[in-house]
């Protein structure tokens, strides 16, 4: 996976590093201090473009197992489809009882833990207001998109 693209976090060798630190030198800490976990590649490069070689860092921290790639940022693009393709799966589940479960997926931040909370949240609901046997189809092919488009 490309680390521009992807989501930076620190391993248990980045966190020991920070708290007691032993092999690396001063700029590079200074590069793991920036990880906030919830930033990209491109966007921590940014974030250090005072260094003039964060991206060997950056690249180096990642090889030695200071930094781990999580997961790729959908693209404007497929989050949207995402939420059009997980509406219409709730539309074609549930047909006019859909609009509350439509609103909660429309509300959800296109994120693979959030989402399947949602989904989780959605499916409660369903077995509570309208039928058990809906809830679970309904989980099923939530599921199945998301686990489709986010890995």
């Amino acid at each position: 996976m490309d680390y521009r693209q992807g989501i930076i976090i620190l391993t248990d060798l980045g966190k020991d590093e920070l708290k007691t630190p032993k092999n690396l030198k001063m700029e590079e800490r200074s590069l793991l201090v920036m990880v906030d976990c919830s930033s990209t590649g491109a966007q921590l490069l940014e974030k250090a473009k005072g260094y003039p070689n964060a991206e060997q860092i950056l690249e180096k921290l990642l090889a030695q197992d200071y930094l781990s790639i999580t997961a790729e940022v959908p693209k404007k693009e497929t989050q949207e489809t995402i939420h059009a393709e997980l509406k219409q799966a709730v539309i074609d589940v549930l047909g006019t009882q859909a609009d509350e479960a439509a609103r909660k997926i429309e509300d959800t931040e296109v994120d693979k833990p959030a989402l399947l909370l949602s989904i989780k949240q959605i499916k409660q609901m369903v077995y509570l207001t309208i039928d058990e046997k809906k809830a679970k189809a309904l989980e099923e092919k939530l599921t199945a998109i998301v686990d489709k488009y986010l890995k």
